[in-house]
């Protein structure tokens, strides 16, 4: 087997958690629901705080780009920002042991926006590498879903 279907292959996993992380916020509203009695705008920030992270880090991502004329993820390469990504990742997920000792409904959500952010940045790199293979400006990021059809 050849690095690049090793790599690949590790990729596809990493997405597959990634997409786990992200389905487990449903358990997690029902859990906390009985644990903090949460009433139903209490039960959608916890979605909030998750795909919040996305849009903040999207957001950070393009001002960062678009002011310094640059792709940070290819500045810093991609293995590099891969591995800051499961990092962050990987915080947010050990944050959730002393948020648990707080018993503290905020701690949560705070270690969800984390974990989250460690999941976005990897979807600035499936979209980098998109707009690599159709020749789009990374700066386009709300129409490559569209454009790439």
């Amino acid at each position: 087997m050849n690095t690049n279907q090793k790599s690949f292959k590790l990729l596809t996993l990493l997405f597959f958690m990634w997409g786990f992380i992200t389905v487990s916020n449903d358990i997690l509203i029902n859990a906390f629901k009985d644990i903090f009695d949460l009433s139903a705008p209490q039960r959608a920030l916890i979605q909030f705080a998750f795909f919040g992270a996305f849009f903040f880090v999207s957001l950070i991502y393009f001002l960062v780009s678009s002011y310094s004329g640059k792709d940070p993820i290819n500045k810093i390469g991609y293995k590099l920002s891969m591995t800051v990504s499961l990092v962050v990742c990987g915080i947010g997920c050990l944050l959730f042991y002393p948020a648990a000792q707080l018993e503290s409904y905020y701690s949560f959500l705070a270690a969800l926006f984390i974990l989250a952010s460690g999941g976005a940045a990897p979807q600035q790199h499936h979209h980098d590498r998109r707009a690599d293979r159709h020749d789009l400006d990374p700066r386009r990021l709300l129409l490559w879903d569209r454009t790439a059809l």
